[in-house]
């Protein structure tokens, strides 16, 4: 039998010797699903504007969920990029089951979206292997309390999740918000239509985790003019939605650039001691991932703002700061950004400390896990705890006479393979082969051909196949 060929990504060993140019950031995935998912609830027809010229697959699991609820989505390609004209037709349950891909996001605000209809039809929520695997139940658990019905087909607290379209009838209900913001946003978005009025009280706020995230949901709907007010005191935290907002009028909503990718350029810059210009960027809109640039400056890179530009240099500022003491970083509002800090301490040769990123463990991947075991690989030092990881800038002895090149595991996840890559653009491991590169096409599906541009073409990484 002829054995399957599979693809990986390969890193040649070297520092790139050039590293410069301008990138266009992908459009922001968060704001993007968020304003979709927003719009659809409008009682016009809104224009999302600049959603970049490659979608990603989790934007288009978004955009193929909400056409399953009837809302009528169109592309209008322009030469900026393409724009998405929402249709919000009625919203009725699906015929068949909704597939959210391998997107957390889309699964979980199609949950509590699909509670809207009051059609007395019901919707099946699924999506692939890996998001199989993430957690429900808290959303279920919260959306039961305001008078929604919907269950795990498995009993399991996870996909597949079967919602019926009796509507949202509104009132109290308590969350947990220590595994993720998505259950948050999800409620946020759809209660603006439940019957009456909705009281959503976070249980435990100290330990709430991505509140960037959730203000990301406030900022669109704000937007459009949803009216969802908060109340935080001492030890509560609560967000009141007034209910049947059903006369909100669309609008023309720009979708920033992503930070997320921008975070990982950035981080591919300082590993190859270059500069780039990142275009795109909104300050005034908030994103979690924001948080990585104040990490490049203390780890001696230069970031100035330029109008909607970021300029990053990185050319032998790192070297001063490779001998200095551990740092020490809390990501809980900002987990998407551990796995390019940690590729990054790889790169350089630093002792970090990363906090407060449990929830890590219920993404594509166990991300902590996944990271721990790869960099291992390459002789780093790891320590793991269930909400921590430590990574050292003493390596492990590797051995001279290994030719091969070491065999990374993406864990097909997109934000391993990009943290991974990172570490190998710095120079100071042997050649790299990761498993899976066609994973970044859920968040960031040129990032690979960014990076060769920046490269010039340089054969420092490329696409091959092996057994």
């Amino acid at each position: 039998m002829k054995r399957e060929d599979h693809e990986f990504l390969r890193l040649s060993g070297s520092r790139p010797r050039y590293f410069q140019g301008s990138v266009n950031l992908p459009p922001s995935k968060s704001f993007l699903h968020r304003a979709l998912f927003v719009s659809s609830l409008c009682a016009t027809e809104s224009k999302i504007v600049a959603a970049g010229f490659t979608l990603s697959e989790d934007v288009e699991a978004s955009i193929n969920v909400l056409k399953s609820f009837g809302i009528v989505i169109r592309k209008q390609n322009t030469k900026s990029g393409t724009n998405l004209l929402v249709n919000p037709k009625i919203i009725s349950s699906s015929r068949r089951e909704i597939f959210a891909g391998g997107s957390g996001t889309t699964a979980r605000f199609a949950i509590a979206f699909a509670a809207i209809p009051s059609d007395g039809g019901h919707s099946i929520i699924s999506g692939d292997s890996s998001l199989l695997k993430r957690p429900m139940q808290p959303l279920l658990d919260a959306l039961d309390q305001v008078g929604a019905s919907c269950y795990s087909k498995n009993s399991d607290g996870k996909l597949p999740v079967v919602v019926e379209a009796n509507g949202i009838r509104g009132g109290s209900c308590k969350i947990d918000g220590s595994i993720s913001s998505q259950f948050i946003s999800s409620l946020l978005i759809a209660c603006t239509h439940a019957q009456k009025d909705t009281r959503l009280e976070i249980q435990a706020p100290s330990e709430m985790v991505s509140i960037p995230y959730i203000e990301a949901t406030r900022f669109v709907l704000r937007f459009y003019g949803f009216n969802v007010k908060s109340k935080k005191s001492r030890n509560t935290l609560s967000f009141y939605i007034k209910g049947n907002q059903t006369r909100i009028h669309g609008g023309k909503f720009q979708v920033p650039g992503d930070m997320s990718s921008a975070a990982a350029l950035i981080g591919a810059t300082i590993a190859a001691r270059g500069r780039v210009r990142l275009n795109g960027v909104n300050p005034q809109m908030p994103q979690a991932d924001s948080a990585f640039l104040n990490i490049a400056r203390m780890v001696g890179a230069t970031v100035s703002q330029n109008g909607q530009s970021l300029v990053v240099s990185a050319r032998g500022s790192t070297d001063g700061h490779a001998r200095k003491k551990s740092l020490i970083f809390d990501l809980k509002n900002s987990p998407d950004i551990v796995p390019i800090l940690a590729g990054l301490a790889a790169a350089l040769g630093r002792d970090v400390r990363i906090r407060n990123v449990g929830h890590l463990r219920f993404k594509e991947s166990d991300r902590l896990s996944a990271l721990s075991k790869e960099l291992v690989r390459v002789g780093m030092k790891i320590v793991e705890n269930q909400d921590s990881l430590s990574i050292s800038s003493q390596r492990n002895v590797e051995s001279k006479s290994k030719v091969k090149p070491t065999v990374l595991n993406s864990q097909n996840d997109h934000r391993i393979l990009m943290g991974l890559t990172i570490a190998g653009i710095s120079g100071r491991f042997k050649e790299l082969l990761i498993s899976d590169p066609s994973c970044v096409s859920k968040s960031y599906p040129t990032f690979i051909d960014d990076l060769k541009t920046l490269m010039r073409g340089e054969d420092i990484l490329s696409i091959v196949k092996r057994h």
